[in-house]
């Protein structure tokens, strides 16, 4: 069961690592590519959209460390507490950063200024994203090797 769940994790890892970096170097820049007429419309769309592929795992990827730290397989608790610390970070710069930049596209239209905003600050979750990942590769690591 323990093993089961850094099964689990390092499926909603890997997911969340590649929905980070689609969204990092695809989609966001992609926002400055929308006319202003069509903006609104177009960014309700995306959210919609990405919220069904995106919201889910991302938050999962935030809050699942502390169960499997608490649950999980043994392992040195710098890597749990690594990736705990990781998930918040991602957590913080999507709630308290990219949050209130979506709102204001969302119901403003089309801000150049907020779209390379929301592109600049969303590279600590990006980075937080791929650490965490590097991290799992070590976590399967360690528990494959224990005998």
């Amino acid at each position: 069961m323990r093993e089961a769940m850094l099964l689990g994790w390092t499926g909603i890892c890997f997911w969340a690592v590649g929905q980070v970096w689609l969204a990092q170097v695809v989609l966001y820049p992609l926002f400055q590519r929308v006319g202003e007429t069509d903006y609104i419309c177009y960014h309700r769309f995306y959210a919609l959209r990405a919220s069904l592929a995106m919201a889910a795992p991302g938050f999962a990827c935030f809050l699942f460390p502390i169960p499997l730290a608490v649950f999980g397989p043994g392992m040195p608790e710098w890597m749990h507490a690594a990736n705990i610390a990781l998930g918040v970070v991602g957590l913080l710069v999507a709630m308290a950063v990219e949050t209130p930049r979506h709102a204001h596209l969302e119901i403003g239209g089309k801000d150049t200024e907020v779209i390379d905003e929301l592109i600049c600050c969303n590279w600590p979750r990006t980075i937080s994203v791929t650490l965490q990942g590097a991290l799992t590769v070590g976590m399967l690591g360690h528990v494959l090797t224990i005998d």
